[in-house]
Formats: structure tokens, C-alpha cells, sequence
């Protein structure tokens, strides 16, 4: 019986160690690869509908004063005819990329600096002629309006996401840009803010904004020193501190301005996580789940990719999950997923982001960071401007001429998505 009881315990030592060994290929157990010779393609068997893989134009994403740096994060405003022709037809020509996804940043500057440039005292009644949605997004709006236009040519069309940056500065308790926490005041006016972009570009540009976003990266409470204060850190994009509480709350608020102002067609998504590691793990996805009105009115789940998988122990840590996703789905079946940021990478390596996006975080469309980035355009920790915060499909260079990277050409396989 001894012997028997060893030999149990021997064989479980041997399977936990091969086990093991196929994680930590640095156990010392060697483990024999052989590649497959032969892959099978099965279009015929649905994985999930698939909307498509997308693009956006960053424009002012980081500049405190716009009058004193009018930031065009992807260059067109320096551009040529010639390089904003070219890029425009490898994007949205029929032999471009032709994506089937679009997002476009609303940033704080549109309805001024100070509570005394509010619309009016209605939340819940937008008067667009008391916004500026113009002066610092001429080239993010003709790049999705003409790119529209020219997808339609050949049978394309575009759905779009509008996804808030940060709020007016006067909407925040710190009354300045990067305030870390909204007004609880104002909550409503946020809402607003959000519709009336989403109004604006429906309406007046003719670019169908299908879906709001209410954050980007608005989880990482790191970003500001405990109390709230300012971080002193001009080089951050825009953004504002979100619990998933508050989260929930503005599923419930947003709907109710959009539905009171005639945009019961656009839906709402929860902003953006880092990645859906802390959309699960930070409480995002079981703060919906656990209101009902929220949960209601949920109508796509969105979270960025920047998956860090080393440092397990780290704030920064991210995967490719799809827990919290599945949670959501458990209690309102159909939700889609979509990835609304990740980084242009080259050659093999995105591809296989791309593919742990769809197999693991079950995405139905993928929008990586912004594909053009313009020189000097991006604010460096350092105080000093360099060519794009991350690798782009193209570069508008400082002699106006535009280069193409091969992520432009790794991505172009989405094409053959299209939806």
C-alpha cells in the first residue's frame, strides 16, 4: 500500500513538473517543440461578428494652454496636399485599410475654462452655439468627414466612438486642466459635454457617432499625488480620475441627457481601462453588473491593450483577459467588445497582439493608437518634443514629407475583416 501511495505521489510530481514546464520553459526540464506543418482556416465556423479593426486622429491631447502650443499630435496642420492625400488614400481608399471603426477625443478646451462659459443652466437642453467644437479639432474632423466620404465611394462606412479626454477644467473639484476629480455638482454637465460632442459631429459634420466613451485610462489614480493636487507634470495626456462607481453613475446620467436631447441612437460605453486586467480586477465590469439601471444601459465594453505582463506585483501590470468581459456578457448577452488603444508594433509582434486581442481578451474590433504622428508634436517627460509618443503607421516629418512604417503593412491584413 506504501509503495502504491509513493508511486501516486511520484506520478502526480512528474505531471505538475510537465505542467510547469510548458509555463516556465526555464524549469530545467526540457520540453520538445515541434511546430505544426499544416494550419486549417475555418471561415466557415463564427468566433463572433466582428466589427472591425479602426483608426483616430490625435490632435490636442496633452497642450495646458492652446493658444500657447497648438498641438497636432498627428501632423496634418503642417502637412502637405500631397503627404495628406497619400496617407488619406492608404487609410480609407479601397486598396487602403479601409477600417470599419473610427474614434474621435473630445479634449477640455470646447466649452471654456471658466464655469461663466457653461451653455446654459439645462444639462438637459444643449445649445450647441455655446461650444467650440472647432478650434481644436479642424484636422481630426477632416480627416473622419473626408475619410467617410471616401469609404462610401466604394462602399464603406465607418462607426465611430466619441471618447472623452477630460472634461472643461471647471467641471473637476481642482478647477484646472488634469483636475483629478469631477465637480459632484456638475456631474450632469459632464454628461452634457459628451452629448453635445457626440450632437455636434452627428448633426453638423455628418459623422455617425454611434457610441460615447466616458474616460481614457481614467483608472489610473497613480497619476495624481494622493490628495488630488496638481502633478506637475505638463507631458500627461488629458484625462480625469474615474472609480467604477462613478462609472455606473454616468451610465445612468448620460443616457438620460442623450435621450433628452434626441440622441437615443448613441449608445454608451464605460470609458477606457489601461487593459481589461483592471477592468476586471479594479472592480469596472462588477460595479455594472451589481446596478441595474447601469447595466441597462450598457451598451459596448471598451478597454485599451497596453498589456505589461512582467512584473506581476506591479501597478502597471496588464493581460489579455476576458473575465470581466464574460461577466458582463453573463448578465446582458450580446455586449460587444471592442479594444480602443494599443501601440503600432512591427512585424510579428503585432500580429500576435492582435491575435491575443480577439482569442483571449474575445474582442469584436480593434482600434490601435493613433496611425499618423506628426514631428515635435508629443511632450516628453524631459521638457523636450519628440516625433509620437509610440511607434505610428506614418510619420509626417519636420520636411513635411510623410514615411511609412511596416506597421502599416502588418495592419493592413485587417482589411480583409472589414464588416
Amino acid at each position: 500500500m506504501k509503495s502504491k501511495i509513493q508511486l501516486l505521489f511520484f506520478l502526480l510530481f512528474i505531471a505538475i513538473q510537465s505542467a510547469f514546464s510548458q509555463r516556465y520553459l526555464n524549469s530545467g526540464i526540457e520540453v520538445k517543440v515541434v511546430p505544426n506543418t499544416k494550419m486549417i482556416v475555418n471561415f466557415d465556423h463564427t468566433l463572433r461578428p466582428w466589427h472591425g479593426c479602426g483608426v483616430n486622429y490625435g490632435e490636442a491631447c496633452q497642450t495646458r494652454d492652446y493658444q500657447l502650443f497648438q498641438q497636432d499630435y498627428s501632423g496634418f496642420s503642417f502637412a502637405t496636399p500631397e503627404t495628406k492625400a497619400t496617407i488619406m488614400e492608404m487609410v480609407f481608399g479601397a486598396d487602403g485599410l479601409r477600417p470599419g471603426l473610427t474614434k474621435l477625443f473630445l479634449d477640455p478646451f470646447h466649452e471654456g475654462l471658466a464655469i461663466e462659459d457653461n451653455d446654459n443652466d439645462d444639462p438637459y437642453d444643449i445649445n450647441l452655439d455655446g461650444y467650440d467644437h472647432r478650434t481644436t479639432t479642424e484636422n481630426m474632423r477632416y480627416f473622419n468627414r473626408e475619410g467617410l466620404q471616401m469609404m462610401k465611394a466604394w462602399g464603406g462606412d465607418l462607426v465611430a466612438l466619441a471618447t472623452l479626454y477630460a472634461p472643461a477644467p471647471w467641471m473637476t473639484q481642482q478647477k484646472y486642466i488634469l483636475g483629478r476629480d469631477l465637480d459632484p455638482e456638475l456631474k450632469p454637465e459632464v454628461a452634457e459635454y459628451m452629448a453635445s460632442w457626440a450632437k455636434f459631429l452627428r448633426e453638423v459634420e455628418g459623422i455617425p457617432v454611434n457610441y460615447i466613451s466616458f474616460h481614457n485610462e481614467g483608472d489610473a489614480y497613480y497619476r495624481w499625488p494622493r490628495d488630488g493636487s496638481n502633478p506637475g507634470e505638463d507631458h500627461r495626456d488629458y484625462n480625469t480620475y474615474w472609480t467604477p462607481q462613478q462609472v455606473a453613475e454616468f451610465l445612468k446620467i448620460t443616457r438620460k441627457v442623450l435621450d433628452a436631447n434626441g440622441l437615443e441612437e448613441v449608445g454608451l460605453s464605460p470609458g477606457e481601462t489601461q487593459t481589461w486586467y483592471r477592468f476586471d480586477q479594479w472592480g469596472y465590469a462588477s460595479a455594472i453588473v451589481h446596478d441595474q439601471e447601469a447595466l441597462a444601459n450598457l451598451d459596448l465594453m471598451t478597454s485599451h491593450s497596453f498589456a505589461y505582463l512582467e512584473g506581476l506585483q506591479s501597478v502597471y501590470y496588464g493581460d489579455y483577459r476576458s473575465i470581466g468581459q464574460d461577466l458582463i456578457q453573463a448578465h446582458k448577452e450580446g455586449v460587444p467588445v471592442w479594444v480602443t488603444s494599443r501601440p503600432w508594433t512591427e512585424g510579428a509582434d503585432f500580429i500576435e497582439n492582435i491575435r491575443r486581442d480577439i482569442y483571449e481578451s474575445k474582442a469584436n474590433g480593434i482600434i490601435p493608437w493613433a496611425p499618423i504622428s506628426g514631428a515635435n508634436q508629443w511632450l516628453e517627460a524631459d521638457n523636450t518634443y519628440s516625433d509620437g509618443s509610440m511607434d505610428a503607421a506614418f510619420l509626417i516629418k519636420e520636411d513635411r514629407a510623410n514615411a511609412s512604417k511596416s506597421g502599416y503593412t502588418d495592419f493592413r491584413g485587417c482589411r480583409y475583416f472589414y464588416s
